[in-house]
């Protein structure tokens, strides 16, 4: 569908029930293609489909996968595996005794990762020792033997002190006798999470008197193909689409504490029903904390040198050595401070012009920079008008601008393993050939739309539900850079 015309006018013989989108919307893949166009679909939806440039965009198919049986819990939650580091390092609480003349010294550890043969780096650069024993002790008191490679002396105040916070040592490699006994490793096990569906629902009524006014939708100016529906029902949806975008991106969850623990069960029940109300955590719930920075420039605004830094940090916790992609969410103000710092980037650190024709009667000048290329991977800004949104989000910074349009969320955008799977997904509530990622149905009443009424009320009501979850699998490669 390269074109849709849409016009508004009243009801007539041509609007059929055939040709009504919401009637066919769950059966026509062509009306919910139509919706989608000229609707829009949530931000959300076209990250997670790899679509960054713009809201709109008919070539592309969105991305919402069925949970795997597998890995499900029950019937609302979705169990899945984060594998972190491989190589650990290992805690120092303080040393034992005093140095021996040949190098030799023992440390009380924390933890009893390190074994026989590391050969650990400490806080001083330059300074690594063997271990020349397994642990022995209990937890938070397991002490290690160690022997300095060269010979030279251990120093607590030179090589362990300096360090601020939690004192640490790093077993980066292994060395053997010829003829030895056995060697040693240690197992890493991923993390296990746990992310929750959220069931949304809407219902909107309007009299029969609102049912005169439709509006029709005309796919590549071909009038035997063209399909209608009323203004209300499209009003509901996009109404609807705004409200799962905000729960996708911003929802809380309801099944962790304060502390961040998994509750046994939704601590907020239905006063109508008494059943547990479930909701799950957005993508800013998943990712916060775990790579926060924030905007170094006058009035929360984010400087380059702020994108490099986010940039940078990223990138050493991310499954790529070069090439990384992420996505940056932001409004309009963070839109426009993040083109002019990269305007200012890419004129005075790389030469760069923009020319314009003088002999054109309309002279274009500038570029549209969305796109930084820095250090061997990318990040591409995208618009995200949700949070220029000041009823949602009144927090202002000290220029007047909206705190939240000058707030970047960073997504990693990255193929997470060899079978394709991306870092960021929808995952659908499907089961026994129940598809819950989109329902709806219409319910006529006596409005004399020539539809069977199911009741006597003066009204049409369309009912939509969906049960979905967005999860991202990689939150240690993601960030976000706040401007206070």
């Amino acid at each position: 569908m390269a074109q849709i015309q849409i016009s508004r006018g009243g009801f007539d013989g041509t609007c059929t029930t055939s040709s009504s989108l919401s009637a066919n919307y769950m059966t026509k893949e062509v009306c919910r293609e139509i919706i989608e166009m000229t609707e829009g679909r949530s931000l959300t939806t076209l990250i997670t489909s790899s679509i960054t440039d713009g809201r709109q965009v008919p070539s592309m198919k969105p991305k919402i996968k069925i949970v795997d049986e597998t890995k499900s819990i029950g019937a609302n939650a979705y169990r899945f595996r984060k594998m972190g580091r491989i190589q650990m390092a290992s805690e120092i609480i303080a040393q034992v005794g005093t140095t021996a003349s040949d190098g030799s010294f023992a440390l009380q550890m924390n933890d009893d990762y390190l074994y026989e043969g590391n050969v650990v780096t400490f806080y001083a650069p330059y300074f690594q020792a063997r271990a020349m024993s397994n642990p022995t002790g209990v937890p938070g008191n397991f002490v290690v033997q160690f022997q300095s490679q060269d010979g030279s002396l251990f120093d607590w105040n030179t090589h362990v002190a300096p360090q601020a916070g939690t004192k640490t040592c790093f077993g980066g490699y292994t060395s053997y006798e010829e003829r030895s006994l056995r060697g040693y490793s240690r197992s890493h096990y991923p993390d296990e999470y746990i992310q929750h569906m959220n069931i949304q629902r809407k219902t909107v009524a309007f009299s029969g008197d609102a049912l005169t006014t439709v509006l029709k939708y005309v796919p590549n100016g071909k009038k035997g193909d063209a399909y209608w529906d009323y203004v209300a029902t499209s009003q509901a949806r996009a109404q609807f689409n705004l409200e799962d975008d905000f729960q996708k991106m911003y929802g809380r969850s309801n099944m962790i504490d304060a502390n961040g623990n998994l509750r046994p069960a939704p601590f907020q029940k239905s006063r109508s029903t008494g059943e547990d109300i479930m909701t799950g955590m957005g993508l800013d719930q998943q990712i916060e904390g775990e790579n926060d920075s924030f905007a170094s420039g006058a009035d929360g605004r984010a400087t380059i040198n702020d994108h490099m830094d986010m940039m940078t940090t990223l990138s050493k916790r991310s499954n790529k050595i070069m090439g990384g992609h992420w996505y940056v969410t932001c409004g309009t103000d963070g839109y426009v401070d993040a083109q002019q710092e990269l305007r200012d980037f890419w004129r005075n650190s790389l030469g760069g012009q923009s020319n314009a024709n003088a002999s054109d009667v309309e002279i274009e000048v500038g570029h549209n920079f969305n796109t930084f290329n820095f250090a061997g991977q990318k990040i591409t800004f995208i618009l995200d008008p949700q949070k220029d949104d000041d009823k949602k989000f009144p927090a202002r910074t000290t220029d007047g601008r909206l705190a939240s349009s000058r707030t970047y969320h960073y997504f990693d955008a990255s193929v997470i393993d060899a079978g394709g799977m991306s870092n960021i997904e929808i995952l659908k509530k499907n089961a026994n050939g129940v598809d819950r990622s989109f329902v709806s149905i219409t319910l006529n009443g006596i409005t004399g739309s020539g539809a069977t009424p199911v009741d006597e009320v003066d009204a049409l009501r369309m009912a939509m539900l969906k049960q979905e979850m967005i999860v991202c699998y990689s939150t240690q490669s993601s960030g976000r850079i706040l401007p206070f």
